[in-house]
């Protein structure tokens, strides 16, 4: 082929390629478009078969480029041309930037153009333009499909996973707002026992393991501890504990010291044993599980390990039988966040308690008030006894469950007193008089009153307490007064708290049959 037609097969292949890529402005092509041609582009829908298809495509490109300018980076692969000289096949990589003053896209092609010469003139006859998948050795794209595959899987598990936390965080705030609304929704201080019961049940609910469950307020002296049953049904111990128990173990000493805000107490058989023996025998139980493990159940178990989680008054925790010293941190992060529920909780409480307390000693002020009245308006003294029956109806009325209560008015030389008394019905009888000089429980209390003691409690039973009913049973009016009450189906106790309050002429006593 002679140089004309070589240079202007080029002029021609510069023109289309400049135009195509918006290198120039638009410029129309119909001169050296041959009457029938084809052209594919890098997008899906780029497939024209006539010029005016692509002419118009041409001025879209054009129009789409307003202000951007656009340079080519080309490579010339391979021209071939037929034998005859009429027919040229051009293929060239291309690499395209387009910029503007915000960015700088760049698109790597590979280009092919074929012309037939018809007329003295290049024609193009079929264009194509196309950006190769950036894969080596795989004529398949097999191993492009793996790779898409599993960044497909990958996406699915990272949104899976993202879906279990969200729909775990959402189990979670569901728990911890049951337990908010039982917290709103206590009406007596003692409400705060269910909702450990509750937390408890939550928890587990949650999926974590959790044996027992309980709430821990630290006083400066002692501790305050309430700890569900091993099934979590219910409470099972209340109980106080003196602080050594845990200054002893020096790493809870320490954690009760900080500021962090779990600590994992992970006991082997040894000082596990040790530690519960401890428990029994310092704690002071106001309940006891019959249930509760025993030494051997925790030989059995290997050990035990509490998981505490830090409150602004105290602790909650929960064990797991055996040495745990890494229990699941899932598990340990959703306590804390019990831990700031409670919290709640625990001001509701206090705020319960505040209130229980006035409402408390309102009833008292009422019950004193009618008692001073009564007395104001005396008039005689043997309405002493109406007034001792009276107080004993005011302090029932409290919800005290009382043997006897009265007051005593002594003889000066403090061998004798005249007790006013009325007995577990109510109801006061004689007067009794008594002498404070020879059984045991009457002289504790005269030895008391003469130290100047303003108050004075103590306990009977046993031998003590029958010896005492014995001696009161021998004396006049009092013997047969204590008779008519095992008559009237009040037996003589076999174990009393005596409370007794000094005046200067004699004391105040109530008696009850439990602490």
């Amino acid at each position: 082929m002679d140089a004309v037609r070589t240079n202007l097969l080029e002029e021609t292949y510069e023109r289309i390629i400049n135009v195509g890529l918006c290198i120039v402005p638009y410029e129309d092509l119909s001169d050296i478009a041959a009457p029938e041609l084809m052209f594919f582009g890098t997008t899906k829908d780029e497939k024209v078969f006539s010029f005016s298809e692509l002419d118009a495509m041409f001025k879209s490109q054009y129009e789409q480029m307003a202000g951007f300018v656009n340079s080519l980076d080309r490579k010339r692969l391979f021209t071939r041309t037929s034998n005859d000289g009429k027919n040229a096949f051009i293929t060239e990589e291309v690499t395209l930037t387009m910029t503007s003053p915000e960015e700088v896209n760049t698109i790597f092609m590979r280009c092919s153009c074929v012309m037939e010469y018809i007329d003295n003139q290049w024609k193009l006859t079929h264009l194509h333009a196309s950006t190769p998948v950036d894969t080596e050795n795989d004529h398949w794209h097999m191993e492009e499909w793996k790779r898409e595959n599993e960044k497909l899987q990958k996406l699915v598990d990272e949104q899976t996973a993202d879906l279990q936390s969200k729909n775990r965080e959402l189990k979670i705030e569901a728990a911890l707002e049951r337990i908010r609304a039982q917290a709103t929704a206590m009406n007596e201080s003692s409400d705060l026992l269910d909702i450990v019961v509750t937390m408890r049940t939550e928890f587990v609910n949650l999926g974590h393991e959790a044996h027992y469950f309980w709430h821990m307020r630290w006083l400066p002296e002692k501790y305050e501890k309430a700890m569900t049953s091993g099934d979590g049904s219910r409470i099972g111990m209340v109980m106080t504990l003196p602080r050594h128990i845990h200054g002893d173990i020096e790493p809870v000493a320490e954690w009760e010291k900080s500021k962090d805000p779990t600590h994992v107490l992970a006991m082997d058989v040894d000082k596990a044993m040790d530690y519960v023996d401890k428990m029994i025998s310092l704690g002071d139980f106001e309940r006891v599980d019959p249930q509760a493990p025993s030494l051997d159940d925790i030989r059995h178990i290997g050990g035990l390990t509490f998981i505490m989680a830090r409150t602004t008054h105290g602790e909650i925790g929960y064990s797991l039988p055996g040495v745990v010293p890494d229990p699941p941190k899932d598990a340990v992060d959703t306590l804390v966040r019990f831990a700031g529920v409670f919290d709640l909780a625990y001001k509701r409480f206090e705020d319960l308690k505040s209130a229980e307390r006035q409402h408390r000693e309102a009833q008292i002020e009422l019950a004193l008030e009618r008692v001073r009245a009564r007395t104001m308006a005396m008039q005689h003294s043997d309405e002493l006894m109406e007034t001792s029956e009276l107080m004993f109806e005011q302090i029932k009325n409290l919800g005290i469950e009382l043997w006897s209560c009265g007051f005593s008015l002594w003889y000066d030389d403090d061998s004798y007193f005249l007790g006013y008394n009325p007995g577990p019905d109510g109801k006061m009888g004689e007067p009794l008089r008594i002498p404070l000089t020879e059984d045991v429980f009457f002289t504790t209390i005269r030895e008391a009153k003469r130290r100047g003691d303003k108050f004075l409690v103590f306990e009977s039973e046993g031998d003590s307490l029958k010896e005492t009913y014995r001696y009161m049973d021998s004396l006049p009016v009092v013997g047969e007064t204590m008779r008519g009450f095992v008559e009237a189906g009040y037996p003589l106790p076999t174990y009393q708290v005596t409370h007794c309050g000094f005046f200067s002429n004699g004391h105040l006593m109530f008696i009850l049959q439990e602490k």
